[in-house]
């Protein structure tokens, strides 16, 4: 608890909620069947970032064709506040 984590974005009116697959504490471990209906985790968002930019190069021999495009991926940091 208290991990800061990055995802894709996630907007702020509507958060998702999260689907626990394991709880893993000291010496128990509890598998989900696929996942645990009864643990919930909370968390909030710390905030909304980018990332760098991806540059794509397209290019085709002998036709003097090259294009170039990109985008900036927006992620949000979360941090974890509780696993019950």
């Amino acid at each position: 608890m208290g991990d800061e984590l990055v995802v894709d974005l996630i907007d702020e009116k509507a958060l998702p909620v999260a689907e626990v697959l394991a709880v893993i504490d000291d010496k128990k471990v509890t598998l989900g069947d696929p996942v645990l209906t009864k643990v919930k985790v909370t968390y909030k968002i710390v905030g909304q970032e980018r990332e760098d930019k991806i540059r794509v190069f397209k290019y085709k021999s002998k036709s003097r064709e090259r294009k170039t495009t990109g985008f900036t991926p927006k992620k949000t940091r979360i941090k974890i506040v509780k696993i019950a």
